[in-house]
């Protein structure tokens, strides 16, 4: 029997939602998309918190007008500014003389290994598993039908900084739904990674948004290090506002028709007309100036991701292979030569809307969809969506107060991490 998931995907220029049904299989198949631009986030905060109810209510309701299904509760997206993980390892008896290792098993293993402390301002989003040990000896990725007497885990325990956690509930809930649970975009994206290898052991994944940039290395197909800097493909369009002094609308044309990192790749340099705000007259300019000022930003974006990195004591010449994503960036040709020239590693080309069958909008969506799929199985709750003409209880933009949000953190999130089985 297919369960449901629905995924509400935040970031600062818009959420998506994407619906789907899982087969027995485990392979998830989309029913309903939508996406509706949104400036209710803006860098790592809330910037307009009726905004954002409003377009999250608006999606919802979109998918029922066009599919007629109805969603009511769902898994948001969280960034990676607001995450951090926790290495821990627990160990649990299977039998004593010997038994086949189940879901419920590893569902069992994984609540153990996920009770940590905590700070107050701290609440657990997830448990991700980096390897198994059967009986003390064996290591394995998949323990499932494996005989043991043992089993032990190495994790990554996902905690999420509380307020943010709490700000982005309240906002789901005044929409209208119910929260499943929150995926931070290095979980999301692991499982559109290319698979490791000797020749290609880290991959550092640049996610570029229109405010802010997410970074996640992987190494070995698992998140290393992760984190977020407030830039991104606004910025780009408000430094060619700045410098030649055209309208916000102008300027993203600019960036949309001339959608180059590297000035290296102009190869006809040809006069743009553009009209100056600061002399109320059109003006001519080269394509390689508008391109400068782009290429400028961009390698602005690299060096601050080396830069956090290099702070973490990561040796970023160490790192195989880099890969780009996000709207902000993704459009732009000659990233490969900034990549090279900033970072000093090859950059990866890999087509995300080819590997989801999705537009690029909503690769992290797809990428969430995917991640829950496979966790389906450890018990994980499957999201509450139906037909319209199977109830008339559609969801309304409602308000609701801060009171019980306090409590809710207070006690580890319990409510939403359910732990590994329903």
């Amino acid at each position: 029997m297919s369960k449901n998931i629905a995924v509400l995907d935040i970031g600062t220029t818009g959420v998506r939602i994407l619906a789907a049904k899982v087969n027995e299989g485990g392979l998830p198949h989309i029913v309903a998309k939508v996406a509706i631009p949104c400036r209710g986030l803006k860098k790592f905060k809330i910037y307009d918190r009726e905004v954002l109810v409003r377009a999250i209510g608006q999606a919802v309701l979109r998918i029922q007008e066009q599919t007629g299904i109805v969603i009511k509760s769902v898994y948001s997206s969280v960034q990676s500014a607001y995450v951090k993980y926790m290495h821990n390892a627990d160990m649990i008896e299977i039998s004593d003389t010997g038994r086949e290792i189940t879901y419920h098993d590893i569902a069992t293993l994984l609540d153990k290994v996920a009770s940590v402390e905590m700070y107050d301002d701290e609440v657990l989003l997830d448990v991700s598993p980096l390897k198994f040990v059967i009986d003390g000896e064996a290591t394995v990725v998949d323990p499932i039908g494996l005989s043991a007497k043992t089993l032990e885990v190495e994790a990554d325990i996902v905690l999420g900084q509380a307020e943010y956690i709490n700000d982005v509930k309240d906002c789901i809930e005044d929409a209208g739904l119910e929260i499943d649970g929150f995926v931070p975009v290095s979980l999301a994206m692991a499982g559109l990674m290319p698979e490791y290898s000797e020749e290609c052991k880290s991959v550092l994944m640049i996610d570029v948004g229109g405010s802010v940039t997410d970074y996640t290395l992987y190494y070995k197909g698992k998140p290393y290090a992760i984190g977020a800097i407030p830039v991104g493909g606004d910025n780009i369009s408000s430094d060619l506002s700045q410098v030649f002094k055209v309208s916000p609308n102008e300027a993203e044309a600019l960036k949309r028709d001339y959608p180059l990192a590297s000035a290296t790749l102009v190869t006809n340099n040809i006069d743009i007309a553009i009209h100056s705000l600061a002399s109320g007259e059109q003006e001519i300019i080269k394509v390689e100036e508008p391109v400068q000022v782009m290429q400028a930003r961009i390698e602005e974006i690299f060096s601050m991701v080396g830069r956090n990195l290099n702070k973490e004591n990561i040796n970023i010449n160490s790192i195989d292979r880099v890969i780009v994503s996000g709207d902000g960036l993704v459009p732009f040709k000659g990233t490969d030569v900034i990549c090279k020239n900033i970072l000093n590693v090859q950059l990866l080309e890999i087509d995300f809307s080819r590997l989801t069958g999705m537009k690029s909008v909503y690769t992290y969506a797809s990428g969430m969809v995917m991640y829950i799929s496979s966790q389906l199985p450890l018990g994980r709750k499957q999201s509450q969506f139906e037909k319209e003409y199977q109830t008339n209880d559609i969801p309304q933009i409602k308000k609701k107060g801060f009171a019980g949000i306090l409590e809710m953190v207070q006690s580890k999130m319990k409510n939403m991490f359910t732990g590994f089985r329903e």
